[in-house]
């Protein structure tokens, strides 16, 4: 009973873990694919 109740944990844990990791890679890639590689300067051409 206590073994079954530890690996819920871990797979729960397990579960959240992955789901923090997607979410900064889409992040991550919303970010790279919004900006286009470019750094924009305020009143300026991007560079």
């Amino acid at each position: 009973m206590v073994l079954n109740y530890f690996s819920v944990i871990l797979t729960k844990v397990r579960i959240q873990s992955y789901a923090r990791c997607r979410l900064r890679l889409w992040i991550l890639t919303f970010v790279r694919m919004t900006t286009d590689g470019h750094y924009a300067i305020p009143g300026g051409d991007p560079i």
